[in-house]
């Protein structure tokens, strides 16, 4: 499940829930438990939930509030709303930084393709000007032949 809908779930809970619930823990993986805490030691917290007892490890627990309508519970589920929100925000700006990053990569790669045509054509190139070399020492020998030739004569 997504955060954002674990915090849609978790807000309609509570909103929702039936009055005799006087207490609310909320564990750090997101889920909220409403019941009545029916004590708690050292290492875990014991509470009734719809007529079953729960024992939860304290250290799953991140907070627990005594009353669903007070203005702690309020103000937990607006910075989950908020955390949610940067969440998203974060989740965005990674795909922005992750599309900026591929595009990157893509210039990248045509770089070196531009530079391996490049490197290509320069060897051609050389090849070519050797072609050349050789067609102009063979004129001039051409030259030379015809120069005798007609001396010669």
């Amino acid at each position: 499940m997504t955060a954002k809908l674990i915090l849609f779930l978790s807000i309609h809970i509570i909103l929702f829930s039936s009055s005799i619930f006087s207490e609310t823990i909320l564990l750090r993986n997101g889920q909220i438990i409403q019941g009545k805490v029916l004590g708690h030691d050292s290492e875990s917290v014991t509470i009734n939930t719809e007529g079953a007892t729960k024992v939860i490890p304290k250290s799953t627990v991140h907070k627990v509030i005594f009353s669903s309508n007070s203005t702690e519970l309020q103000k937990v589920l607006q910075e989950k709303k908020k955390l949610a929100k940067l969440q998203k925000k974060s989740d965005s700006s990674k795909t922005d930084d992750d599309d900026e990053l591929s595009s990157l990569e893509e210039m990248v790669d045509e770089k070196q393709d531009i530079n391996k045509k490049v490197s290509l054509l320069e060897q051609k190139i050389d090849k070519y000007e050797k072609k050349i070399s050789s067609l102009r020492s063979k004129i001039s020998k051409l030259k030379q032949k015809i120069k005798t030739k007609s001396t010669q004569e």
